[in-house]
């Protein structure tokens, strides 16, 4: 399965309350929060590019996610764009074109 870096530390993450005080968020956080971000561990999100598998064991677990023996493929994060808004594709076409410029015909 393919997989590419997370930008930003998931300790910096969380889930917002109905009335938006980050108070608990920041103090149960604190610790993490004082760690400067190239020190935490990388961490990578699956990224959906690519799933490659033995048909008979997807067919057998009925899914993509095999619980034993996947490994991960690292891809740059210019070649993983997720594309939920419409930003997003401007930004994936941005690549595509920048990228094709770079390409010499002969």
């Amino acid at each position: 399965m393919s997989v590419t870096a997370v930008e930003h530390p998931i300790e910096w993450t969380m889930t917002l309350p109905v009335n938006n005080c980050l108070d608990s968020f920041i103090a149960n956080q604190l610790s993490q929060l004082k760690i400067r971000s190239q020190d935490l561990p990388k961490r990578y999100q699956l990224n959906g590019a690519i799933m490659c598998g033995r048909l008979q064991d997807i067919m057998a677990e009925k899914s993509f996610y095999l619980q034993q023996g996947t490994y991960a493929y690292e891809m740059d994060k210019q070649f993983s764009v997720d594309i939920d808004y419409v930003e997003d594709f401007e930004y994936a076409e941005f690549l595509v074109a920048k990228h094709s410029a770079n390409l010499v015909c002969e």
